[in-house]
């Protein structure tokens, strides 16, 4: 094998490993996503809220840097 060929390999090589991880990472990341909106269905639907209504909750808990938990309690207190 001569030395333009070990380089090519080599180089085969590495892209082979670095696009096997991109793709595990693109799965992990979009099977995440899923199972994060299937906890906010849930947990939407336990609290009687469309899950664009949670949505909006948990991203104003997120802004004020409170817990979801307090921010549930005070919209409770005003229905």
């Amino acid at each position: 094998m001569t030395l333009s060929m070990t380089k090519a390999v080599v180089a085969g090589n590495a892209i082979y490993d670095v696009a096997k991880r991109a793709f595990a990472a693109l799965k992990d990341f979009t099977l995440g996503a899923i199972q994060i909106q299937d906890e906010m269905g849930k947990t939407a639907q336990k609290l009687r809220l469309t899950v664009k209504e949670f949505s909006e909750l948990r991203h104003i808990a997120q802004l004020r840097h409170f817990s979801l938990s307090y921010i549930l309690t005070l919209s409770s207190r005003t229905k």
